[in-house]
């Protein structure tokens, strides 16, 4: 009965309320508490995070008495299925594990979290703001691939060479790579949403300027416009890292990311297919305009659906402030507290329990509700990101020896790096290729490119989850799957581009157009390789800024490749030689991956 009686008590505190993460191993590094240090949560590694969400199983051990089984308590934990919605209008501090001790937890300077940040239900759960970040990175690649579509009849209005074509498919590529070095940092410092949100603003509004900057004739001013909607494009595929890792349960990440991937694949196709209807009809300016208006549009539905603070962190701050909890009340047993975690007798959920004497934090601190969540916080109006356990460092003090010197990691930047660069070669060049050899116009020309990023879709949507069937199968080690995915997703991508570049004199357009197919499909397989790799390498705030360092390093030798290409071609218009360099980069990508790479936890 007095067991009872406290549950219903704190059921009707809202401010003392933790709503309990699904039964996980907290593991407080072992004796960390006993020792007073600070209680570390690892998240989204599969084995020792939330695997589910659902927030079912485990009871809460551990006893109302202030001798009990307060270890028990802290570690496990079971949510209600309906907790209560928290309290809104006053600002509230969010505590980190950051200090010595549990007074330090309590203590530990975290954001404010200001009036109405915090709600029970989001307004959309993870998968749909998994596919609001596939429409991101669809958009993405639409505004992108505009380019290698209407830089023909621009080329043919402006008279450019194929090295000037170069100069300006790279300057976008140049600004994309700066802007992967700060990506990630921003978005796990920041938050994702902010961070991909200014994005996207601004480079659909760099697009839609790029028709006015070409009419002037003045190249720099061309060039500074691809630029800088680089530089808004480059902070994509760096957010989406922290999208995954805060909102999608870590046995679903691998499948996640590939819809993501899916979504870019999709955006590519859908650019190929309607920019030469767009032309035909209305011009090329209008490519640029009506699909810069499409970033806009899209920003509205994440600002409004989407909140700010990712709910996989909201559980871990409320595991972390329930184990400071027991952890002042098994050092100070005599000081009165209530004990332990209250114990609902329906269906064995619990809260954590509030200290009644002397707050050790000079004030009352709350968890967010909602703890069972698959979905972000849904009003979206929170200007706090809930950090990982730790506060991420400057930019400066990251430990970049450590990533530098890592050999899984320099096995992760040598196959992104190599894939990438001849991705980009293929995106920038493939109807500039079609419309050379086999002299057919801007709509053939474009038909023809939509056929690979078809197939690539579809492989890459199943390759995500072969890897999680296989992995979550015991067939395979995360690193045997990783290695597999990749060797498909280069090796094969590479014979084919050898058969295509030595059948050159001899081409036939029946030949050219399986082989392309089959170089670009088959490169799908590598988004469950290296492209899902950098979830399992990196700890939690660590997997967004080593995806903006390998992203920023391919776009790098990507710019200097796709400007290179064309100057290859005015040199000698030899086709064949290009696609053997994409071939020989496959090549050297994968031998780096298979010597060096890993699918094991290298950072934390």
């Amino acid at each position: 009965m007095r067991a009872a009686a406290h549950a219903a008590h704190s059921l009707a505190q809202p401010r003392g309320w933790f709503a309990a993460s699904p039964p996980c191993s907290i593991a407080l590094r072992s004796s960390a508490c006993r020792r007073g240090g600070k209680a570390a949560t690892a998240l989204g590694d599969g084995s020792s995070g939330p695997g589910s969400v659902d927030g079912r199983g485990g009871d809460a051990g551990g006893s109302n008495t202030p001798g009990g089984n307060l270890a028990s308590a802290a570690t496990q934990f079971k949510p209600p299925l309906a907790p209560p919605t928290a309290t809104l209008g006053k600002p509230r501090r969010i505590p980190h594990a950051a200090g010595e001790g549990a007074g330090a937890v309590a203590a530990a300077a975290a954001e404010e979290v200001p009036a109405g940040a915090v709600q029970a239900e989001s307004a959309v759960p993870w998968g749909g703001v998994v596919a609001l970040a596939a429409t991101a990175a669809m958009i993405c690649s639409i505004d992108r691939a505009a380019m290698s579509v209407a830089i023909l009849p621009m080329a043919q209005q402006f008279d450019w060479s194929d090295t000037i074509k170069g100069e300006i498919n790279g300057l976008f590529f140049m600004g994309y790579t700066i802007t992967n070095l700060v990506g990630g940092y921003l978005s796990a410092t920041v938050g994702a949403k902010r961070t991909l949100g200014t994005g996207v603003v601004v480079w659909s509004f760099f697009t839609m300027l790029t028709p006015a900057a070409a009419a002037t004739r003045a190249m720099p001013l061309l060039l500074g416009t691809r630029f800088l909607m680089g530089c808004g494009e480059g902070t994509a595929y760096p957010c989406v890292q922290s999208v995954v890792k805060g909102w999608v349960p870590p046995g679903s990440r691998s499948r996640a990311l590939t819809m993501v991937y899916g979504g870019g694949q999709i955006g590519t196709i859908l650019a190929l297919l309607t920019a030469p209807l767009i032309i035909e009809r209305l011009g090329w300016p209008a490519v640029f305009l009506v699909y810069g208006s499409l970033g806009m549009v899209w920003m509205v539905f994440w600002q409004t659906m989407v909140g700010e603070v990712p709910p996989l962190f909201k559980q871990r701050e409320q595991e972390q402030q329930a184990a400071a909890d027991a952890s002042t009340q098994a050092a100070s047993p005599e000081t009165g507290s209530t004990g332990g975690a209250a114990r609902s007798s329906s269906g064995g959920s619990s809260s954590g329990g509030s200290s009644s004497g002397g707050s050790s934090s000079g004030g009352s601190s709350t968890g967010s509700s909602g703890g069972g969540s698959s979905s972000g916080s849904g009003s979206g109006n929170s200007s706090a990101w809930l950090a990982p356990s730790d506060p991420m460092p400057s930019l400066f003090k990251l430990p970049w020896r450590r990533f530098l010197t890592n050999r899984a990691f320099i096995g992760l930047m040598c196959a992104h790096s190599m894939f990438g660069s001849g991705h980009y070669i293929i995106l920038s060049w493939l109807p500039s290729f079609y419309s050379d050899v086999f002299h057919l116009d801007v709509s053939s020309s474009a038909t023809l490119s939509i056929f690979p990023w078809v197939a690539s879709a579809v492989v890459s949507a199943s390759s995500g989850w072969i890897a999680d069937t296989l992995v979550n199968n015991g067939t395979l080690t995360t690193t045997q799957t990783r290695k597999l995915m990749q060797s498909a997703g280069m090796l094969l991508p590479a014979a084919c581009l050898l058969v295509l570049a030595d059948a050159q004199d001899g081409l036939g357009l029946e030949t050219a157009i399986p082989l392309m197919i089959g170089s670009v499909a088959l490169g799908g397989f590598q988004s469950a390789g290296f492209a899902s790799n950098h979830q399992d390498i990196a700890g939690d705030r660590y997997a967004p800024v080593l995806f903006g360092v390998t992203n920023a390093l391919s776009s790098l030798v990507g710019s200097a490749s796709v400007y290179a290409t064309g100057v290859l071609l005015d040199a000698g218009n030899s086709w064949s030689a290009v696609w053997t360099l994409v071939a020989g980069m496959y090549v050297f990508g994968t031998a780096g991956y298979l010597l060096l790479g890993s699918g094991e936890r290298q950072f934390e």
